[in-house]
């Protein structure tokens, strides 16, 4: 399944999930059997599924707003390209951090505990999670490994002013449709007001690294989304293997 198949099947309302169920909290307690390490890895494991899917749910909203037709200078598709740009470079920036998750959790990978629990997946997500750790442990850095990791230190976490400037010129000499000059809406509050001058900024540091559009970008966001497969049944296989059964639970009303 492609990742706009994926996307488009994450449009639901609030609400729109399985019924509830809960476990005692002590299966993300390390014990004898079960290292501390490894549980707070697959607790993270589990926060990584819930914020990419948050992310992807937000973009399938976004698209139903998208504004018809080819994009024009005005306020509906400065502030849609810029929140759609916002959206992606989180994804990437995700992307980073699950590489960096990786990176730290050797101990982890080789618990004993931990490669029982990779036994319980199916091939497909096994060797999905093997090719990102072979990846990750490689000295060479992938191309779309390099851009998010640029993408993630200069202009989603960690803001470098000379990158961002570096952007902006790169946009307002490109020539682009748009670039003539520099837009803004001046509100009276942060809900009417946006610096689409800022975005701008943005899309010229992208393009300058590659294009935002492009292969790279795309393979990192399918990279994170069959990942997030894997990352689910790791969590169920952990709770299967510690023994803790899930309880069928009653809403409040």
């Amino acid at each position: 399944m492609g990742t706009n198949d994926i996307m488009k099947n994450m449009a639901k309302k609030i609400g729109d999930l399985a019924p509830l169920a809960s476990f005692n909290p002590a299966a993300f307690k390390g014990d004898g059997v079960v290292s501390q390490d490894v549980c707070n890895f697959v607790l993270t494991s589990a926060l990584i599924f819930n914020d990419l899917k948050d992310l992807i749910s937000a973009q399938v909203t976004l698209q139903t707003q998208k504004p018809t037709g080819i994009f024009k200078i005005s306020r509906v598709w400065g502030d849609y390209n810029g929140i759609d740009l916002h959206l992606w470079r989180l994804m990437i920036g995700l992307f980073h951090e699950v590489v960096e998750l990786i990176k730290r959790s050797d101990k982890v990978l080789v618990d004993p505990f931990f490669q029982s629990v990779l036994k319980k997946l199916r091939k497909t997500e096994l060797d999905i999670w093997l090719s990102l750790v072979d990846v990750v442990k490689e000295k060479t850095i992938p191309a779309e490994h390099y851009f998010a990791l640029l993408v993630r230190h200069k202009v989603v976490f960690h803001y470098d002013p000379k990158e961002i400037y570096r952007g902006y010129n790169a946009f307002f000499i490109s020539g682009a449709h748009g670039a003539e000059k520099a837009f803004v809406s001046r509100g009276n509050d942060m809900e009417h007001t946006r610096h689409f001058f800022a975005d701008a900024a943005v899309t010229g540091y992208l393009k300058e690294k590659g294009d935002v559009s492009g292969e790279v970008i795309i393979k990192v966001i399918q990279t994170l989304t069959d990942l997030n497969f894997v990352l689910t049944d790791i969590v169920d296989k952990f709770m299967q293997m510690r023994g803790y059964a899930y309880k069928v639970e009653t809403e409040e009303t």
